[in-house]
């Protein structure tokens, strides 16, 4: 890891082996970031945006892959399996930061957002609170998840529902 890349994490309280950072990102607020070994962070198309607030905590797993203009945002946590890829512009949130009836100043509780080992996240997809997403499953771009998904299942549309497998090909 360069002394450059050094320092556009040094926000972080925790950066593994062999990060590399393309272009820029932004880490800001008051919770913790850890960062693990071999995790590639690509802003060379866009800014990334790592943001935690204060008691919130943020790890992204081993050799993850995030690309431009992705952001990830912990209230409380939100945690990356190894090997997950997050691609261009897809948010994932563990807060909706305001309530939509009652109280719209009153921040809501933040649900614990997990993404297992191998998830794809394309581009534009959106994960939020409480949901939980199985290894190896993939969000197809322009997906909206709330809940669990199984373990190797892709998910599709607004809200994210499992596509049944493809049949074999004859």
């Amino acid at each position: 890891m360069s002394i450059v890349d050094r320092l556009k994490l040094w926000r972080c309280q925790h950066v593994g082996r062999d990060v590399r950072v393309l272009g820029r990102v932004w880490i800001h607020g008051d919770g913790e970031v850890h960062v693990g070994d071999g995790v590639v962070l690509d802003a060379s198309a866009a800014p990334i945006e790592l943001r935690t607030a204060k008691g919130g905590r943020l790890v992204i797993g081993d050799f993850a892959r995030l690309e431009g203009g992705c952001s990830l945002e912990a209230e409380g946590r939100l945690e990356l399996g190894p090997h997950v890829r997050v691609m261009a512009f897809a948010k994932i949130i563990d807060n909706h930061f305001h309530r939509v009836t009652g109280n719209r100043h009153e921040r809501p509780p933040p649900g614990t957002v997990v993404l297992e080992e191998g998830v794809v996240v394309e581009p534009y997809a959106i994960v939020l609170p409480g949901a939980h997403i199985g290894k190896g499953a993939r969000l197809l771009s322009r997906t909206v998840v709330t809940t669990r998904v199984p373990p190797g299942a892709t998910v599709s549309g607004n809200p994210g529902k499992v596509m049944p497998p493809k049949p074999p090909a004859p």
